[in-house]
C-alpha cells in the first residue's frame, strides 16, 4: 500500500513539473528578443528557471554561461524529483551525474588540447560539484593526457583513461568521446538489469536505446554528408545497441555513399514519418524530434514511475536544447520565425514510435 502511494505521488511530482514547461508563448515571446541578457531577464521572471537564475546579472551574461545555469537548475529539479522517491531516483539521477562527469571531462579535455588546460576553471560548472565525487578543481592544473589518466586512475573512469596512461592510444577527441559513451551505456544497462523488472526494465531499455541510435545516426549522417565517412571508420565510433533499425539498415547507412542516402534509408525504415519531414541539414532536430514525441507520450500515459521520471529528464534537456537555439539565432541576427523553425516544441499529433 505504501509502495502504491509513493507510485502514485511520484508520477503526480513529475507531471507537475512537466506542467511548468515553456509554454508556446514564452518561446514566441523570447524569439522576439534582441540579446542574451533579455533571455535571461525573461526567463528569470516569467518562467519556471526563475529560482534557478536568482540573483544573476543579466548583463554579465554570455550564452555558454547562460546554458550552464540552465542545465544545473534542471540538475537540481531532477535530484529533488528523483529524492522523493529514492528507490527509483537513485538509480536513474545516477546515470544523470555520470553523463555530467563526462561532459565536464571533455569539457575540460578541449580545452588541454587548445593548450590552455587553466582556461577549463573559467568553463567548469560549479555547481555540479555537488553532484560529483570527481575533483574538478584539479583539472586545470593538468598539462597532458597521461596527466589526465593519473588523476582519473582511482575513479569510475580509471579503465576508459588506461590506454592513454600506457600510450597505448594515440588522442582524439572522437576516440575519447566513443570510449566514454561505451563506458556510460555499458553502466547504465547494466543498472538497468539490476535495479528494475518487467515492463519498467523494458520501457527504460527501449529509451536508453533509442537515445543510443538516435546518437549512432546523427553521427553517420554527419559523416556522410560532410566528409564521406568510409564504414570501417564508422563502424570503430557506432555504438553496438540498436531500436528501431534492423541490423541490415544500419549496415547499409554506414556503406552508404553519401547523406542523402543514408536520409533514404531512413524514410524506408520506422522512422519514416520524420524522415520525410525534416530539412536535411537539421539532423539534431531529427532526433530531438523523435525522443520528444515518444518521451511527451509517455510523461502523459506511462504508469511507471521511473519511465515517466527518466522522460521528465529527456524532455528538460529539449527545453534546454531550445533556448540555447533561440540565443544562437538571436546572436546570429535570424528573424523570429526563422528561430523558432529550428525549435522542437510539442506536437500537435502523436508521434509513431
Amino acid at each position: 500500500m505504501l509502495a502504491a502511494k509513493a507510485s502514485n505521488s511520484i508520477l503526480t511530482k513529475a507531471r507537475a513539473k512537466y506542467g511548468r514547461r515553456l509554454t508556446p508563448k514564452n518561446y514566441r515571446d523570447l524569439t522576439a528578443l534582441g540579446s542574451v541578457g533579455d533571455v535571461a531577464a525573461y526567463l528569470k521572471t516569467h518562467t519556471h528557471f526563475a529560482e534557478g537564475l536568482a540573483g544573476i546579472q543579466e548583463s554579465a551574461l554570455h550564452r555558454g554561461n547562460l546554458e550552464k545555469l540552465l542545465r544545473q537548475s534542471n540538475l537540481k529539479d531532477i535530484d529533488q524529483l528523483c529524492q522523493f522517491e529514492r528507490s527509483v531516483g537513485d538509480h536513474l539521477f545516477e546515470y544523470i551525474v555520470m553523463r555530467g562527469e563526462i561532459d565536464e571531462l571533455l569539457r575540460f579535455v578541449r580545452h588541454l588540447t587548445a593548450g590552455h588546460p587553466e582556461a577549463y576553471i573559467l568553463d567548469m560548472s560549479y555547481r555540479f560539484n555537488h553532484f560529483t565525487r570527481l575533483d574538478l578543481l584539479a583539472l586545470p592544473k593538468l598539462k597532458s593526457y597521461g596527466e589526465l589518466a593519473a588523476q582519473l586512475r582511482n575513479t569510475r573512469y580509471g579503465k576508459v583513461m588506461k590506454p592513454f596512461e600506457e600510450g597505448k592510444l594515440d588522442y582524439s577527441m572522437g576516440n575519447l568521446e566513443s570510449a566514454f559513451d561505451r563506458f556510460l551505456y555499458g553502466e547504465t544497462f547494466a543498472m538497468l538489469e539490476r535495479s528494475f523488472s518487467g515492463d519498467t526494465k523494458k520501457e527504460l531499455t527501449f529509451i536508453l536505446s533509442l537515445e543510443i541510435e538516435l546518437s549512432n545516426i546523427r553521427r553517420i549522417y554527419r559523416d556522410k554528408r560532410y566528409y564521406d565517412g568510409s564504414a570501417a571508420a564508422l563502424a570503430e565510433h557506432i555504438l553496438p545497441y540498436h531500436c528501431l533499425l534492423s541490423p541490415r539498415q544500419l549496415e547499409a547507412m554506414l556503406r552508404a555513399a553519401d547523406g542523402n542516402e543514408v536520409l533514404s534509408i531512413l524514410r524506408s525504415s520506422r522512422y519514416g514519418k520524420y524522415a520525410a519531414r525534416f530539412d536535411p541539414a537539421e539532423i539534431d532536430g531529427f532526433a530531438r524530434r523523435v525522443m520528444q514525441d515518444y518521451c511527451e507520450r509517455k510523461l502523459h500515459f506511462s504508469t511507471h514511475p521511473a519511465v515517466v521520471m527518466a522522460c521528465f529528464f529527456r524532455f528538460a534537456d529539449n527545453e534546454v536544447d531550445n533556448v540555447t537555439n533561440i540565443i544562437e539565432g538571436i546572436r546570429y541576427g535570424l528573424p523570429p520565425d526563422r528561430i523558432g523553425a529550428m525549435l522542437v516544441l510539442p506536437d500537435k499529433k502523436e508521434g509513431d514510435v
